[in-house]
């Protein structure tokens, strides 16, 4: 698979890729995002968070990743990657194409020397959970947002999962980190 950070020619191939995902989700669970406005990606790929995988010169799948998510995780400064908006074609799926982008995301945050990885779904989506789960995240805590929250709409009056995978072998930080989540 290869992966390479999207461009502005790109713009489409990612739209079409995250609104495949949510027609999918309409079919699937009562949670969807929303229709994302190609500004507001063309926004993210001009900012150099928004990935592209491929595989024999298709794309197959799209995340975008950023440094920090203050509003949702409370202004923490960890030094961590959010993902967002991961997206795989539904012809590739069960092909653990997922699980293989997590890791090689797991890999650029090791190399950018990142502590963790962090990422949330909507807390009634018990599927998306054992999922995140299994691929070694911990549910840190559910997050209810007030319907005036200054979040996208998706996030007013919702309820959201928060994960994280912890990257570091420094037990004491580690500790310090559980103790602070009430783990």
């Amino acid at each position: 698979m290869k992966v390479t950070v999207a461009n502005q020619k790109n713009l489409q191939v990612v739209g079409n890729l995250l609104s495949a995902a949510r027609d999918w989700h309409l079919a699937t669970t009562p949670e969807v995002w929303p229709v994302f406005p190609l500004e507001a990606i063309s926004r993210d790929i001009a900012e150099e968070r928004v990935y592209l995988f491929s595989i024999d010169s298709i794309y197959v799948a799209t995340v975008t990743i950023t440094e920090t998510d203050p509003l949702i995780w409370d202004g923490s400064e960890d030094p961590a990657f959010y993902i967002h908006k991961l997206a795989t074609r539904r012809d590739y799926a069960g092909q653990g194409l997922g699980a293989t982008i997590l890791e090689w995301i797991k890999g650029h945050a090791l190399r950018s020397q990142k502590k963790f990885l962090r990422l949330d779904t909507w807390a009634t989506n018990a599927r998306l959970k054992k999922y995140y789960e299994k691929q070694g995240f911990a549910h840190i805590r559910t997050k209810s947002f007030p319907v005036d929250s200054p979040l996208p709409d998706h996030y007013r009056g919702a309820s959201m999962n928060l994960f994280e995978m912890a990257l570091v072998e420094d037990v004491l930080y580690q500790m310090r980190r559980e103790l602070s989540y009430g783990l």
